[in-house]
């Protein structure tokens, strides 16, 4: 078989799905890949419309669902995409932004509060930079809970001073406190009690926080802060 010179063709022998054969002219042909072509861009161009304004007709027909894995979105050249439930919250996150008192929006990170595994005690590292307690103060509230046994606590750390450290508690007091080498050990009476806590306010650097085991407290050498009545 020889080979075809395209510049000479001037029709095709064109199937349809009925088996029907006909002959298909160059112009015929042209027209009707062209149509196909625009066609196709217009429906990407659709689908991506759809996509960001939620009116997909195929969409509208699938179940609701509150919970999602993927979002479909589109990029900068507005191009289709997918993406991750995951990033879409860190970017939607970062848009509202961080509560002020002059806006509504997200509490910061270091403001929320922590639950530790029971029988554990609570380190609360105020060596988190070189200065410490001189240039660092915050507010930190302590919930110890014990069955019936219920114990709220507020530890302030004050930059200036001899007493850095102030604890004041309010219903029962159920916690022994040693303060040593720039940490505050925090260990309930019973290894059945759990620990949350929360920063409540802070200047300049937050406190590390890490957890101690019941058998290591008696170890910690330091000097013991009794609490006083709020």
């Amino acid at each position: 078989m020889s080979d075809l010179n395209l510049e000479n063709i001037v029709g095709f022998k064109a199937v349809d799905k009925n088996g029907n054969e006909r002959q298909v002219t160059v112009d015929e042909m042209t027209e009707l890949v062209s149509a196909r072509i625009v066609s196709a861009a217009s429906e990407i161009s659709t689908f991506a419309a759809a996509a960001a304004a939620g009116t997909d007709e195929f969409e509208d027909q699938l179940p609701q669902s509150d919970t999602f894995s993927w979002l479909r979105t589109l990029d900068g050249s507005k191009n289709p995409t997918l993406t991750s439930s995951s990033a879409a919250a860190k970017v939607l996150g970062e848009l509202i932004g961080t509560a002020t008192a002059n806006k509504n929006g997200l509490m910061s990170k270091i403001f929320a509060v922590t639950d530790i595994e029971r029988e554990k005690g609570l380190i609360i590292d105020y060596q988190a930079d070189s200065n410490g307690l001189y240039t660092s103060s915050s507010l930190i509230e302590i919930y110890v809970y014990s069955g019936s046994k219920t114990a709220f606590y507020r530890v302030m750390s004050i930059p200036n001073g001899s007493k850095n450290i102030e604890i004041k508690y309010m219903g029962l007091h159920w916690c022994d406190f040693k303060y040593a080498n720039g940490k505050l050990y925090v260990l309930p009476k019973s290894e059945d009690s759990s620990i949350s806590y929360k920063v409540s306010l802070v200047r300049r650097t937050r406190p590390n926080f890490s957890t101690i085991n019941f058998s290591d407290f008696s170890t910690v050498t330091g000097e013991i802060i009794t609490p006083t009545l709020d």
